[in-house]
């Protein structure tokens, strides 16, 4: 029998307590595994006799008075001796508010933090409410106790209540054994679960199991493992359902558990698409009878993986549920910290391993009836951190199935996790009715949901006056405003009436050639007058035109023209040797002018319906041709009716056309203007191209409209103040995907203009959905909005159904502007443009992936083939690998979108076709936006296993050199030094010309490099050496047989040439300057950056631990490299300290400093701690910055860093940094000591500076992920408001790919001496 031992006893831990132990090491301080009850106490309550009956469990039960200590590297639990429970008691009598004081209570003891070396992990509180009702709050650490373990708790507390308060002695029998002998039985060699047997089972049962299952989320996932902050909905599923299901899971040989979890896997799979699930739940991990009645930690978490084929039925599914459930009982003798271990899962992501969604119903044992005069009632838990990204759990009673969620609140919201409730409780219901059918084909949308979505987002009906033409329209505005002038080109004018009179004219002479409702004419003419007379003719004509862009290839235009059948092509002199040479009727406007001045001008008499053809634009094909899309009168005019009903027009407004007229948002730039009584201003062939010459255009114009894709808003607002250009009313975006931070910057600097981000293929007439931007918008991307007047927009999964507000799925398109189809491709047509099932009619599937948010409009989320829209022009890859393979000498080639390049890996005889070749080839076939920028040749392309390309296995375009530029070793040194860094880098081929960061080479793997080289060759290189001159093998062979250069330098020119202004880099705390190196590479080309590195960094120098000596070494070396100012300085983290004082000292010498940029670093913070801040605090901070740099999290106790010898904390932390893989186990310790040694010397430096107030430029920029970012603490040395600008990333990755280009923009702006207030 085990006994209460009085004096402490040391244990193993068990499993699960060694797994929670190293979650509290890693982020200590949490309250995820806290464990909460609460309690309401009916009946007169005898205080003694309740804290005798706590102080009873707490004796009884050795773990409750357990803490937790690391000895020769291996967690144990040691039992100190029983002592009274300390409760704090609370007297609430009479109080009005005594159920917020209740409620805080109850949520105090959710927030508990637990110290597991110093204790305790059990807590109580009371709160008395009055003379018969109190609230009893206790909280333990989860690696004390468990569920199971709170009946077992209340059971006592009940049992021993009735003892004490009777005067009794403990009634209950002695435990068989404590938790410590549980452990000590369960570590041993021979413990539960050690067999290979089920080791072999959860290795064959989760082999190639996905690692992550990523739900749909309100908010994006980022980097790192999120705050754990979280929260609790719950739900009821009545009575009556809970009955079915239960009869449904008997019927079937199951039980309520696995019909439960089966409806949840398949509406896991049903909100995110994957066919392969792994779900957690818990057991209660009680093996064996004599821990039944013991309180501690013994459940355990078995990952359950399921596959859904949505084809099969329900029941069928359940059948496999059951087996995967049965199987894993029958291994559940392994913890799940041993799963993991036999699995060995990625765990790359900072993640938690195998699942993140936990499945449970409660089966703990309820407390056993009151035998005595305490009457407990449980309080609803609160809950505030989390552990899994959702954790459901069910709870079968006589009132149905109570359903609770705990999930993350940086993922997800109550609506979100409401909707899912109400989700599951339409999938249930629809399971009981009818359990044979498809689970593809389970309704899971409420009723109110499913309107929501289908009528009430989508009720865009609008009655328009009858019209049959949208020439129609310009006719009727015409006979209004017949002298206002409607098109100006070059300095020249047409009234509305002249417009008329010269469209007319050529429309008469069309319908003598012949041309009637249904035919095509090409219009082949640079952008000018005669192109919008051309276009107006053929409507008035009755025909529909075909753009044949004479910027395009000739292939390309004769196979449009032969493709369309155009029974005429209308040019001009400036495009005529452009026209196809089959074009069967060519007619010349400028060889034609005096023919049809003879012409009539009157109107020609309408022939045209509304389902009439308008126009066919030609688009990029799957296939590799070009597919034409016929959009009728009807669609353009509803199109054209709602831009007007939205933003009116007017007749004081001017249309800019700058949009290349082969894509539809041209059709809108020539005709709204014209059927309002605005003018049109055409731009120049090329013009569109001239952010400058846009500028200059609009302002000498008086513009008030205008269209930018996003990515040349981008380029106009570098090289524009658009808060000068004040006619503007209204930029209108479409085209691809417009990014918030790109809204947000043109609203800061245009606030006179609104901006509008719109929506639409090509084959839907223009633009089918509409959002305005705020200045505020939040997120990544802008939505695409709202659908407009006339159009139903749905969200559709892969089986047809809609999709649940914030679930991914196709765009759908219905109403008036739904195209008629693709010309000449009828099985095309049928595939893509479908019968609506919801309303009727035509609908359209787009192929692009988007979302409902709650607000009712539209997320763009991309495409699901591998079409994409590059600078706002849709490219088919299909069809640009296509033209790529019919180029002699090519064998295959994949095509991607990379970073907004058009990429082409390519496999081919290099001897028949280079990559000049090969772009000038295809540049025949396909228009210049399809030709790809960068060509990266391989020898073979990787397949995945279904023998497809593996696009994801394909190298970044980056750092892929051209094979024909590899230059070999060319001694023995340079071979030597080969093999290093192939061997460091981790990869071959190095040539001696290769840069070490283009080959992926980082700052710790520099370390490592030099280290190697230093114990190979006898020669401690300087970091600076892999900046100055270039990191090459070459260079570093030069460098070691010329022995030692001369006086050393804090000055690193990272990139001496340019014609800018050089920017100027101070340290970090780390001393190099290599967290410049990423932001240099993605900075303009002829921008010089220099950066500055701390003494000390190479062997026999000392650090320097004053700010303002190291000042002066710094301001020394930048004007040597630039005597006179004005300067440009950036100061990252702790370098935004040492740059504001540089700036400082260069200001009182009488030089200007132009720009003073401060990068997530904030002035020293003297109430942070780091005053008082010793060697250990240092080492843990040095090596949180080393586990950054490496894309890792090295957390380190200071206390046990205080433990170590001060001539041992090198090795140690070399030791903690090598197991966490931070750094490799054979790094030099003395490269590691001098790197440490200046960490702290800067800190020191930093902390102790006097920091005076500045009236200089001062820009900070903050990491938009860190949540207290310090940058605002320079606003107090200013005597005007900070300018803060948030760029991606955290306080590391804004310095790193993919996040860093953005904050080289900012800072090339800085620099530009086109920029107002760029560099002077």
């Amino acid at each position: 029998m085990a006994t209460d031992h009085p004096a402490v006893q040391e244990h193993p831990t068990s499993p699960t307590q060694r797994r929670l132990w190293l979650v509290d090491r890693i982020a200590p301080g949490g309250c995820a595994y806290t464990v909460p009850l609460a309690v309401r106490v009916h009946g007169a309550l005898d205080e003694r006799a309740l804290r005798a009956t706590l102080d009873r469990i707490v004796a009884r039960h050795e773990v409750l008075r357990t803490t937790f200590h690391l000895v020769d590297g291996e967690p144990v639990q040691r039992v100190h001796p029983a002592r009274p429970l300390p409760l704090a008691v609370r007297d609430l009598t009479g109080e009005s508010d005594a159920r917020r004081w209740v409620d805080e209570a109850v949520e105090r003891a959710s927030r508990q933090v637990f110290d597991l070396a110093t204790g305790p992990l059990f807590t109580a509180e009371l709160l008395r409410i009055g003379p018969t009702e109190h609230v009893l709050s206790l909280a333990a650490h989860h690696i004390v106790i468990d569920g199971w373990s709170l009946g077992r708790l209340l059971s006592e507390l009940e049992t021993l209540y009735a003892d004490f308060a009777a005067g009794r002695p403990d009634s209950l029998p002695p435990l068989p054994l404590q938790y410590g002998d549980y452990a000590r039985r369960r570590s041993g060699p021979d413990g539960e679960g050690s067999g290979e047997r089920e080791r072999a089972y959860w290795r064959t049962a989760l082999d190639g199991a996905p690692p992550v299952l990523e739900l749909p989320s309100v908010h994006p996932r980022t980097g790192a493992a999120g705050s754990g902050a979280g929260a609790l909905r719950t739900a009821r599923l009545p009575a009556a359902l809970a009955e079915d299901l239960a009869e449904l899971a008997e019927l079937h040989g199951g039980t309520l558990f696995m019909t439960l979890l089966t409806a949840f896997d398949v509406l896991l799979h049903r909100y995110t698409g994957r066919t392969d699930l792994v779900v957690g739940t818990p057991v209660a991990g009680r093996l064996s009878a004599d821990v039944e009645p013991m309180i501690g930690c013994f459940i355990n978490t078995l990952p359950l993986r399921v596959r859904i084929d949505p084809r099969r039925t329900f029941t069928d599914l359940l059948g496999d549920v059951r087996e995967v459930a049965l199987g894993a009982y029958d291994h559940q003798a392994l913890s799940f910290e041993e799963i993991v271990d036999a699995v060995q899962p990625d765990r790359s992501a900072p993640l938690a391993p195998l699942f993140q969604v936990m499945f449970a119903v409660n089966n703990t044992p309820p407390p056993a009836a009151p035998r005595g005069p305490l009457r407990v009632e449980p309080l609803p838990a609160r809950r505030s951190e989390v552990k899994y990204d959702l954790n459901m759990s069910a709870a079968y009673g006589p009132s149905g199935i109570d359903l609770a969620v705990e999930y993350r609140t940086d993922l997800f919201d109550e609506g979100w996790v409401d909707r899912f409730l109400a989700q599951l409780r339409t999938l249930l219901q629809a399971v009981v009715e009818d359990p044979d059918r498809p689970v593809g084909d389970l309704p899971v949308l409420p009723a109110a949901e499913r309107r929501l979505l289908l009528r009430e987002w989508n009720a865009t009906a609008v009655d328009h006056p009858p019209v049959d033409a949208v020439h129609e329209l310009i006719h009727r505005q015409t006979d209004r405003t017949p002298e206002a002038v409607a098109v100006s080109f070059e300095g020249a004018e047409l009234t509305y009436r002249e417009l008329e009179g010269r469209a007319n004219r050529l429309a008469h002479r069309l319908r003598a050639l012949g041309v009637r409702p249904g035919e095509l004419v090409g219009l082949c003419l640079h952008r000018s007058t005669e192109l919008v007379i051309a276009l107006l003719a053929v409507l008035k004509a009755g025909g529909a035109y075909v753009p044949l862009d004479p910027d395009h290839p000739e292939e390309r235009l004769a196979f449009v023209c032969e493709d369309a059948g155009a029974k005429v092509v209308l040019t001009h002199a400036a495009a005529r040797d452009r026209v196809p040479s089959a074009a069967p009727l060519v007619m010349d406007l400028d060889e034609e002018a005096a023919a049809l001045e003879r012409c009539t001008p009157h109107r020609p008499e309408p022939v045209n319906a509304p389902d009439d053809t308008a126009y066919v634009i030609y688009t990029s094909g799957s296939t590799g041709t070009p597919k034409g899309v016929v959009n009728s009168h009807r669609g353009i005019v509803n199109r054209l009716r709602w831009m007007q009903d939205r933003f009116g027009l007017r007749g004081d407004d001017t249309v800019l056309q700058k949009t290349p007229y082969g894509f539809d948002v041209s059709v809108w730039e020539f005709l709204w203007p014209l059927m309002t009584g605005a003018r049109l201003v055409v731009a120049r062939p090329d013009g569109h191209k001239d952010p400058r010459y846009l500028a200059g255009l609009i302002r000498a114009e008086r513009v008030t409209t205008a269209h930018f894709v996003p990515s040349m808003l981008e380029v106009f607002l570098e090289v524009e103040e658009v808060s000068d250009l004040t006619s503007l009313r209204r930029v209108v975006c479409s085209g691809e995907a417009l990014p918030a931070a790109l809204a947000r910057r043109f609203l800061a600097e245009a606030g006179h203009c609104g901006l509008h981000n719109l929506y639409g293929p090509t084959e839907a007439a223009i633009d089918v959905s509409h959002w305005e931007c705020r200045p505020d918008e939040p997120g990544p991307g802008v939505p695409i909005g709202r659908p407009i007047a006339n159009t139903r927009l749905y969200v559709l999964d892969e089986r047809g159904a809609p999709a649940p507000v914030g679930v991914p799925g196709e765009l759908c398109i219905a109403g008036v502007q739904v195209a008629r189809g693709y010309l000449n491709r009828p099985e095309l047509t049928a595939e893509r443009f479908v019968t609506d099932p919801f309303h009727g009619g035509r609908m359209y599937r787009t192929g692009d992936l988007a979302r409902w948010r709650p607000d009712g409009a539209l997320d763009f989320l991309g495409r699901l083939d591998d079409q994409v829209k590059l600078r706002g022009f849709r490219v088919e890859l299909g069809e640009v690998e296509a033209v790529a393979g019919a180029v002699d000498g090519i064998r295959n080639a994949v095509a991607l979108a990379r970073d907004q390049r058009l990429v082409l890996y390519a496999v081919g005889d290099r001897e028949r076709v280079d990559t000049a070749r090969l772009r000038e080839a295809m540049g025949r076939s396909l228009p210049e936006y399809m030709v790809p920028e960068t060509v990266v040749w391989l020898a073979e392309i990787p397949l995945s296993p279904n023998g497809k390309a593996d696009r994801k296995a394909l190298p970044d375009p980056g750092p892929v050199t051209d094979e024909s530029e590899h230059v070999a070793a060319r001694d023995g040194l340079e071979l030597a030094l080969v093999a290093l860094w192939e061997d460091v880098l981790g990869r071959r081929p190095v040539g001696v010309t290769d840069d070490f960061f283009d080959l992926g080479g980082t700052s710790l793997r520099a370390v490592r490099l030099l280290s190697r080289v230093a114990a190979e060759h006898g020669r401690e290189l300087p970091l600076s050496s892999l900046f100055a001159g270039g990191a090459t093998v070459e260079r570093m062979a030069a460098e070691l047989r010329t022995g030692p250069s001369g006086a050393w330098s804090p000055i690193v020119p990272i990139r001496a040439a340019g014609s800018r202004p050089p920017l100027f880099c101070l340290p970090p705390a780390v001393g190099n300057a290599l967290s410049y190196l990423d932001l240099t590479r993605h900075l303009p080309e002829d921008q010089p950056v220099y950066g500055l590195q701390s003494f000390g960094l190479d062997a026999g120098q000392h650090p320097v631990d004053l700010l303002e000596e190291a000042v002066e070494h710094y301001l020394d070396a930048i004007v040597g490299v630039q005597p006179d100012g004005p300067y440009h300085l950036v100061g990252f983290c702790v370098g935004s300290v040492v740059a504001y004082a540089v700036a400082q000292r260069l200001r009182g010498t009488g030089r200007e400093v132009a720009s003073l940029t401060m990068l997530d670093g904030g002035p020293p913070n003297l109430d942070n701690g780091l005053e008082q801040a010793d060697e250990a605090d240092l080492a843990a901070w040095f090596g949180w910055e080393l586990g950054r740099a490496a894309d890792r999290r090295l957390e380190i106790d200071p206390d046990e860093l205080r433990t170590v010898p001060p001539e041992r904390l090198t090795e140690e932390l070399l030791s903690r940094a090598a197991a966490a893989d931070v750094l490799p186990p054979d790094t030099a310790t003395g490269q590691l000591s001098r790197l440490m040694a200046v960490f702290n010397a800067n800190v020191r430096a930093v902390r102790g500076y006097p920091l005076t107030p500045w009236d200089g430029p001062l820009t900070a920029v903050r990491a938009a992920e860190e949540p207290h970012s310090p940058v605002t603490g320079w606003q107090r040395l200013l005597d005007r408001p900070l300018r803060i600008h948030d760029v991606p990333g955290d306080h590391y990755t804004m310095m790193r790919p993919p996040h860093v280009p953005a904050l080289a923009e900012l800072l090339a702006r800085a620099t530009d001496p086109d920029t107002p207030g760029g560099a002077r």
